[in-house]
């Protein structure tokens, strides 16, 4: 992928805003190291997004500063995402299929759906959903953490049956936490609708 002058990530190789996504290295954060900067069409992520669509060309302070005199180096902190979905998301944006992998880990699917629920863009994703479920179906008996994920995932995807089976195994397979719990405490139950998911 091209660079620009300033290391930028060119998306876009026209693109009249620049995003910097995480932290950068220079703050003295210890968690900085996930930093990138990305030149990208303003235009286009309007379109994709409703939320970058308020930032760049609403009443805020990031669409206020493109029309001052620093018009020509317009910039958008984005501190909290995390740069690879953010790259992923901007590919699929700004039409650069060939570089959307067909496969993704668990992490990178709950990052790229965490990421695209927060910009209200999760629709774009329709046209990989299938693949990437598919190359995650075989991880769905792991562990807890990779359950959890997976679980907001298919909610974040709309897909109903993997959502309810994730939700039905991780509630009746689970080890019960309630054994360390002092003499005299009520066990935790599965509730009754447990049974009407599957």
């Amino acid at each position: 992928m091209a660079k620009t002058g300033s290391s930028a990530v060119a998306v876009d190789c026209r693109g009249d805003v620049r995003l910097q996504v995480g932290c950068d290295p220079g703050t003295g954060d210890s968690d900085s190291w996930q930093y990138a900067e990305f030149l990208v069409c303003s235009r286009t992520l309007a379109r994709a997004s409703p939320v970058f669509d308020r930032m760049l060309y609403g009443p805020y302070m990031e669409a206020t500063r493109r029309n001052g005199k620093d018009s020509a180096d317009w910039s958008i902190a984005l501190p909290e995402d995390k740069p690879a979905p953010m790259q992923l998301f901007l590919n699929i944006v700004h039409a650069k299929f060939a570089l959307v992998p067909l496969i993704l880990s668990v992490d990178n699917l709950y990052d790229l759906a965490v990421l695209t629920n927060y910009y209200d863009a999760t629709l774009l994703l329709l046209p990989w959903i299938e693949a990437w479920m598919a190359s995650v179906a075989e991880i769905s008996h792991d562990a807890n953490v990779i359950q959890t994920k997976l679980l907001w995932i298919c909610w974040e995807f709309g897909r109903k049956e993997d959502f309810s089976k994730i939700a039905y195994r991780m509630l009746m397979e689970e080890p019960p936490q309630s054994r360390n719990a002092p003499a005299g405490s009520d066990e935790i139950q599965a509730p009754r609708i447990i049974g009407t998911l599957i």
